[in-house]
């Protein structure tokens, strides 16, 4: 039987391998989406030269794994004597449409269920890089208010030199929100992380400044044809910061074989879930939870 073991970030080289091959537009197969909450969701994983398996707490009592990253027969054939050798109900979260057909040929599926909260957010990025078109007026007249209104602005990448400014910037920006969030604690910590060990996650990030303050940042990855913003803050006080945020970002780090930018899931936040679906949205890719029986 294949054991399990708690992920750590000396295992970003390895696992990156596997996702670069995958090239998944889902944000679960980044290193982002799969580091930077593993401890809240208790990832631990099992790797070899073939196969990159990951085993998830959902919740208090059940586990889920999700689907196998590399040799996906041979990871599936490792998880059924797993299963059976613990005695564990299979279920698989996180399963885009992408691969679900996989399920429905080769097991008995007993439940799908998708989650809206976790759909992610999938926008063209030449429509990030300049706003244009009726659909994306709202976020070009921010912009332009924002140029008019701050004419001493810059956009810079996130480098040593600012690194800590930087960090404290987006610490100031996650004390404003409401700690009621269930995620409040474990976002802050993680957030540290990040800034901590930017060099292991290989994030590339830049803020945006007025009149030398910060008052946006960003930071992400990218694979394959998607840039994925991992990290997003801006000041409310600076009317546009966020579209400036986004607009730059995207100009930076997207073109060429990057056509796509992920901005993640909504977390069932509405005032987040209205504000990313004003962006316009290509599609909204939805994820299950598939129960199946070996």
């Amino acid at each position: 039987m294949i054991h399990f073991r708690e992920l750590t970030l000396a295992d970003i080289p390895s696992v990156q391998k596997f996702f670069q091959a995958y090239a998944s537009r889902s944000c679960d197969a980044t290193i982002g989406g799969a580091f930077m909450w593993r401890k809240y969701f208790e990832t631990q994983i099992y790797i070899d030269d073939t196969v990159l398996l990951f085993k998830v707490r959902r919740n208090a009592d059940n586990i889920a794994f999700l689907t196998p990253y590399g040799d996906i027969d041979r990871g599936f054939g490792l998880l059924r004597e797993y299963c059976v050798e613990i005695g564990a109900q299979p279920a698989f979260c996180a399963v885009t449409k992408r691969e679900l057909p996989y399920y429905e040929r080769n097991f008995q599926v007993l439940s799908v269920d998708f989650n809206r909260t976790w759909s992610d957010y999938l926008y063209e990025a030449e429509k990030h890089r300049t706003f244009a078109g009726k659909k994306l007026s709202g976020q070009r007249n921010h912009v332009n208010k924002f140029l008019k209104s701050y004419e001493n602005w810059s956009f810079e990448p996130i480098t040593l030199d600012n690194l800590s400014e930087a960090q404290n910037f987006c610490m100031e920006i996650e004390h404003l929100r409401e700690k009621e969030s269930s995620t409040y604690v474990a976002e802050e910590e993680i957030l540290g992380e990040v800034f901590a060990h930017l060099d292991v996650y290989g994030f590339f990030g830049d803020i945006l400044r007025v009149d030398g303050r910060i008052v946006a940042m960003a930071m992400g990855e990218v694979i394959g044809d998607t840039l994925f913003v991992h990290i997003e803050k801006a000041r409310r006080d600076y009317f546009g910061a966020y579209q400036m945020i986004v607009r730059e970002f995207a100009n930076a780090h997207t073109g060429g074989e990057v056509r796509y930018i992920n901005r993640e899931d909504d977390s069932g936040d509405l005032g987040l879930r209205t504000s990313k679906l004003s962006y316009q949205p290509v599609e909204l890719l939805d994820k299950a939870t598939v129960k199946i029986k070996f």
